[in-house]
């Protein structure tokens, strides 16, 4: 079972074995906040670094489109590695691990939400071709590759680590 998914700021997507403090809040870089998803997320929490605007962290694309996904277009971004989980808890209060079945409905969704986030309506007319996946995301596979989203310069790729 896996405690959660690390999302960085260079597209990469990696295991979170603990769920414990120590562990998410090594994982975003620091002190955590907490937000509670609702909508096609419902079910999920999002962990990101309290003070990541502070602190001038990286953008991080992914945790972006899913909070645009679940809260709306242009109400915020996210900076910072992040880390999803279940918003399940056992009788103490502690999350429970991401079972099988939503680590793979996960990744269905960080592929709707990051293709969605990309549309080229998003972008300004004449920008020209702006989203193009090569794979779905999966756990056995681990690239999904598209034009990027805000500097439409370069091809990016979400990796998953450690193949799964």
């Amino acid at each position: 079972m896996l405690a959660g998914i690390q999302i960085t700021t260079d597209l990469q997507l990696g295991q979170l074995a603990d769920g414990s403090y120590k562990s998410v809040s090594n994982a975003v870089g620091g002190y955590i906040e907490h937000i509670t998803l609702h909508g096609v997320f419902e079910g999920y929490s999002l962990y990101i670094n309290e003070e990541g605007k502070l602190n001038n962290l990286p953008f991080n694309d992914i945790a972006t489109a899913i909070w645009e996904r679940v809260f709306g277009v242009y109400t915020d971004v996210i900076v910072g590695n992040a880390v999803l989980v279940s918003s399940k808890t056992d009788d103490e209060g502690n999350e429970l691990p991401l079972s099988e079945k939503q680590v793979e409905q996960v990744l269905e969704l960080i592929n709707e939400a990051f293709a969605r986030y990309i549309h080229p309506t998003r972008v300004k007319e004449g920008a020209g071709v702006v989203a193009h996946a090569t794979a779905p995301l999966s756990r056995n596979r681990g690239v999904f590759i598209f034009s990027h989203s805000r500097q439409l310069s370069a091809w990016h790729s979400i990796n998953v680590v450690g193949g799964w």
